[in-house]
């Protein structure tokens, strides 16, 4: 699972394939997932950068906003993942 020449849709990240949204791409571990602080800190940059005022708990309510409608069991998506 390291970044290289793939073939999806995304052919800089190489065979890559993970079950998470926010994952290490060109540092060690490559392919998991990302501690809670550096994508709190990738959040934070985005809002500096954007103007736009947002949170994980706002993208976390929006991705469960779409996924319950898609038929996605309620036992999934109210679990929360932990990478610690």
């Amino acid at each position: 699972m390291r970044p290289g020449a793939g073939s999806g849709p995304f052919p800089e990240y190489g065979d890559l394939d993970s079950d998470y949204v926010f994952v290490n791409l060109f540092a060690p571990p490559v392919g998991r997932p990302l501690h809670y602080s550096a994508v709190a800190g990738l959040v934070s940059q985005l809002r500096a950068r954007t103007g736009i005022d947002f949170n994980l708990h706002m993208l976390r309510h929006s991705a469960a906003s779409e996924m319950i409608p898609a038929g996605v069991a309620i036992e999934v998506v109210s679990k929360p993942e932990s990478t610690d």
